[in-house]
């Protein structure tokens, strides 16, 4: 069975299928919480499912003399597990070791180059996941001014996740940065009109 661990990406929550020693994969899952229960998931190895909301990132070593064709299996097998074509549209490619290839730039719109080792490209990665977990999950990041006195960041803690408070005391306000599903953002406009989006 696949092991599974948890990642916060800084305010997301996450999970990631890890290689396993005795059983190496050439791709990895990356599911957003919750999904995992999804009815309409796809059985995937022994007892895991995709859902349509996953995201699968493929890391693959550019520096190995075989990687186009190492990218061809793995987009072989995905397609083997009957994945919907839009999970498979949005492969996140993770192109790793690109300190060892000099001048190397990746090609498509869904890589990232990255060297592990060194760093580089990590920042970016971290970004496009985020992103990504974004899109997967419908919410957004959102900056919005609440007064102080009221019930709304109350209402943001409990219903949303708040990443940052910055108070404006002179104004008895306070700009609330929070990741917020469009659902809960919809009832905290009809619950909070007089509240908007910075």
């Amino acid at each position: 069975m696949p092991a599974f661990s948890q990642l916060c990406m800084g305010h997301l929550p996450v999970k990631i299928l890890k290689r396993r020693k005795r059983r190496p994969l050439k791709f990895g899952v990356m599911r957003t919480q919750g999904s995992a229960d999804d009815e309409q998931g796809t059985r995937w190895g022994s007892g895991a499912y995709l859902s349509p909301k996953d995201l699968v990132v493929h890391v693959r070593d550019v520096s190995h003399p075989e990687t186009e064709l190492q990218k061809a299996t793995v987009l072989a097998a995905l397609r083997g597990l009957r994945l919907p074509a839009p999970l498979l549209d949005s492969v996140l490619e993770v192109h790793n070791k690109v300190d060892l290839v000099p001048g190397y730039s990746p090609s498509g719109s869904q890589a990232v180059a990255v060297s592990a080792l060194l760093g580089h490209g990590l920042p970016e990665l971290r970004a496009r996941l985020e992103d990504a977990v974004l899109r997967a999950t419908g919410r957004q990041v959102l900056t919005l001014r609440v007064r102080l006195a009221g019930a709304q960041l109350s209402w943001l803690h409990q219903e949303a996740t708040v990443l940052d408070v910055d108070v404006i005391p002179e104004a008895g306000a306070a700009d609330v940065r929070v990741v917020i599903s469009s659902s809960a953002y919809s009832k905290f406009r009809k619950l909070f009109p007089e509240s908007a989006s910075q």
